[in-house]
């Protein structure tokens, strides 16, 4: 009994305040079903976490439509709240979602674990160094970049 309690609790222990520089990849849940989720994140010298969001279709809900958006925000220890920015590639009757939730570590990767903020939508969890999609063109980070 005690082996099994200590095994949950390394599952859902917090991370160690650190970098959340990274790819993350995983799923969330909104309307059109589960989608493919991969977060691709990096700390500025302020503090902030810049993001760019990509969704994507996976085997079992193909029809999803593949897209993404700038987001930001500032940590606060293992916890992470990003607002959504402005569009890099939006298909037709999608919006963005801000999230919020907390980095717990698992015995194989660190998690990002929570909800997502929108009509329709409930949950997240990505995996730091998962295997995700490549970036569409138009939303890799050089990119984004040389727009402004």
């Amino acid at each position: 009994m005690i082996r099994a309690l200590l095994a949950l609790a390394l599952l859902v222990a917090p991370a160690r305040a650190a970098d959340w520089t990274g790819i993350w990849g995983g799923s969330y849940v909104c309307a059109q079903g589960d989608t493919g989720l991969a977060l691709h994140l990096r700390e500025r010298v302020d503090g902030t976490v810049g993001a760019i969001a990509h969704f994507f279709p996976l085997p079992h809900n193909p029809l999803v439509s593949e897209g993404c958006y700038e987001m930001q925000g500032r940590p606060q220890g293992d916890e992470l709240a990003l607002q959504s920015g402005r569009w890099l590639l939006r298909p037709p009757n999608y919006f963005t979602t801000d999230i919020i939730g907390r980095m717990t570590l698992a015995p194989d990767a660190r998690r990002y674990v929570g909800r997502v903020l929108g009509l329709g939508c409930t949950l997240f969890v990505v995996r730091e160094a998962a295997p995700v999609p490549p970036l569409p063109a138009a939303c890799r980070p050089d990119a984004v970049l040389s727009m402004r």
